[in-house]
C-alpha cells in the first residue's frame, strides 16, 4: 500500500504540473481523475486509491496552513459526477483565458463573464454536470439577456464566451459533451451603420472649430480613423514632406472588472495587418497639425523655463 501511495504521488504530481499548490483547485484533480480514467485505463478502485492519498496529502496542507480547505472533498471519485460549479469553472477558465488573448480581449471576457454569465448563475449554484445534462440553463440565459433589451449580437457574444469555456471543460474530460452546441443561439442581425450626410458634416465642423476635440472629429470623419488610431497618433507618424499620415499606433481603454479601474493598453500596431495603412496628408489637415505642433512647442519650453526657474 506504502508503493502504491508513493507512485500515486509522483503520477499525481507530474501528471498536474502544478509549482504551487496554492494554486490547486477542484476541477484540476477531477481532470486529473479523467485523464487516467481515459489514458491509463485506471479502474474505479485505482481512482478511490488515489484519491484517498490525494486527500490525505492535501488534508496535510490544510494542516501547515499552505492552503485554506482541501479541494479533493468537493470531489466524489466514486461516481461520474464532477462538483464543481459552473460560475467557479467559469472564473477558472477566464483566468486562464489571461495569458492566452491580447489584453483588450481578456478585459472583454472578464466584463461578460464577472458580471453578466457569472452574476446570473451564482444563486442557481448549478455543477458542470447539472449545467451539461440541462442545456435549457444556458438558453433560459440567453432568453432573460434579450428580454432585458440586449440584442441578439450581443447574446450571441455572450454565447461564444460560454462555449469557449465549455469546450475546453470538455477537452479535459470536465463533461462528456458540450451543452451548449445542444441550444439555439439567436439569430445575428444585419448591421445597418449610418453616415452623416454633407450638411450634418459641415454643421459639427463648425461647432467643432476651436475645441480641443477638433483634430479628432476631423481625423475621423474625413479619413475614417478608429477611435484608437486617433488617440495613438504620433508625430512621427507624420511625414510633412512626403505629406503622409501612417496609421500605424492604438491606444484603447480596458477595464477588467476587478474593481481596480481602467487601463490604458498602447500597442505599436494597429488591429490587423491590413489596418497598418498610410494615408495623404491633405491641406487643411497639414495647416491644423502644423498649429497644433507649434503650439505643442511653445507649451513644452514654458515648462522646461518653469522648471530651470524652481532649481
Amino acid at each position: 500500500m506504502d508503493e502504491i501511495r508513493k507512485k500515486a504521488k509522483q503520477d499525481y504530481m507530474q501528471g498536474m504540473k502544478y509549482k504551487d499548490i496554492c494554486d490547486l483547485k477542484s476541477s484540476h484533480i477531477e481532470s486529473y481523475y479523467n485523464h487516467e480514467k481515459s489514458e491509463n485505463h485506471a479502474t474505479k478502485m485505482v481512482i478511490l486509491q488515489l484519491h484517498k492519498v490525494i486527500t490525505i496529502s492535501l488534508d496535510y496542507a490544510v494542516e501547515l496552513g499552505w492552503i485554506d480547505s482541501n479541494p479533493a472533498k468537493d470531489i466524489n471519485p466514486a461516481t461520474d459526477e464532477v462538483s464543481i460549479l459552473f460560475t467557479d469553472f467559469m472564473l477558472e477558465w477566464l483566468e486562464m483565458m489571461k495569458s492566452c488573448v491580447e489584453t483588450t480581449t481578456y478585459a472583454s471576457y472578464s466584463n461578460i463573464v464577472k458580471r453578466r454569465i457569472v452574476s446570473y448563475f451564482l444563486e442557481k449554484k448549478n455543477t458542470l454536470t447539472e449545467r451539461e445534462e440541462n442545456p435549457k440553463y444556458i438558453q433560459d440565459y440567453y432568453q432573460y439577456e434579450l428580454n432585458l433589451g440586449l440584442t441578439a449580437n450581443t447574446v450571441i457574444h455572450r454565447h461564444a464566451n460560454i462555449r469557449k469555456a465549455l469546450q475546453y471543460a470538455f477537452q479535459f474530460h470536465l463533461i462528456k459533451s458540450n451543452p451548449a452546441d445542444r441550444v439555439e443561439r439567436p439569430k445575428k442581425e444585419k448591421y445597418i451603420a449610418s453616415y452623416y450626410n454633407p450638411e450634418e458634416l459641415s454643421t459639427l465642423f463648425e461647432v467643432s472649430k476651436g475645441d480641443p476635440m477638433e483634430l479628432a472629429i476631423i481625423l475621423a470623419a474625413f479619413y475614417g480613423l478608429l477611435r484608437s488610431e486617433i488617440v495613438g497618433l504620433k508625430w512621427d507618424a507624420i511625414d510633412f514632406k512626403a505629406k503622409t499620415i501612417t496609421i500605424q499606433y492604438t491606444v484603447t481603454e480596458a477595464n477588467m472588472a476587478d474593481g481596480k479601474g481602467s487601463i490604458i493598453v498602447e500597442k505599436e500596431r494597429t488591429k490587423s495587418k491590413s489596418s497598418r495603412r498610410i494615408l495623404p496628408l491633405v491641406k487643411p489637415f497639414e495647416d491644423l497639425l502644423i498649429k497644433m505642433y507649434i503650439e505643442q512647442k511653445k507649451i513644452e519650453n514654458y515648462a522646461a523655463i518653469v522648471i530651470v526657474m524652481t532649481i
